[in-house]
């Protein structure tokens, strides 16, 4: 499938974790927002189904694959990832406590603690910040004295001492067309486009992604066409792994 296999894939699941740790891989937003407020409210769900079809890019490679997510509330995030033919080249596994990876390529697998997970990719949030903002729970609360009409657009800006976030709305009903983050202390930049918005169980759920990540002078692209999107489903998250596989850790 992949030359170079795992390596690859991780840099593809580490896009995943930052797209995830700076704001979200699966967004959805309520239907029925506050007048004068494009504040998300929670989403009450027990699991999530969502599939996609994926390019990822940087300065190294190209590649199309499929992303295969599942979510049961507070126990685990499940992700495959296939590409031609259907062949699956990784699965990952994320828990509260653990992470666990399948490298098919080369028949190896990766697993860990979660807080060996964090330090070795540099991940400051739990697995329940993840989930939360995977699953679009974001708590986006725009104020007057932090937002301005511009091109037709509501653009709302909050930020901490390290992260500035810039949100660009419709105000008719606040679904989210552009995100742009800055982490002021990795030097990172995040730019997300949103598009093809449909009502999925009542949420506004944005079938077309595309991610930009740069890193001082690197950049890597991740572009997501939705091709599945639902909610409360019974899931399996199957996650074998092979006696012959050699273990290895983070």
């Amino acid at each position: 499938m992949i030359k170079n296999g795992m390596k690859i894939h991780l840099n593809i699941l580490s896009v995943f974790i930052i797209i995830s740790m700076l704001l979200s891989s699966c967004i959805a937003h309520r239907n029925h927002p506050k007048k004068n407020s494009s504040q998300i409210k929670e989403i009450d769900y027990k699991t999530i189904d969502c599939r996609s079809e994926c390019i990822f890019r940087d300065q190294f490679n190209e590649q199309n694959f499929t992303a295969h997510i599942r979510i049961q509330k507070d126990q685990k995030i499940w992700i495959s990832l296939t590409g031609p033919l259907s062949i699956e080249g990784a699965r990952l596994l994320i828990t509260p406590d653990t992470v666990s990876l399948i490298d098919r390529i080369n028949k190896k697998f990766y697993t860990g603690s979660y807080s060996a997970f964090q330090t070795k990719y540099k991940i400051p949030i739990s697995y329940f910040d993840i989930q939360k903002i995977l699953v679009g729970d974001l708590n986006i609360d725009s104020k007057r004295d932090n937002c301005l009409i511009q091109d037709e657009l509501q653009i709302c800006t909050q930020k901490n001492d390290s992260v500035i976030y810039t949100f660009y709305s419709n105000p008719k009903n606040y679904t989210i067309e552009k995100i742009r983050v800055k982490d002021r202390l990795s030097n990172r930049n995040l730019d997300i486009t949103f598009a093809g918005y449909q009502i999925i169980s009542g949420n506004q759920f944005s079938f077309n992604k595309n991610f930009e990540i740069y890193t001082n002078n690197e950049i890597a692209k991740l572009q997501m066409d939705f091709t599945k999107v639902e909610y409360d489903k019974t899931l399996e998250y199957s996650f074998s792994i092979p006696e012959t596989y050699e273990k290895l850790g983070f």
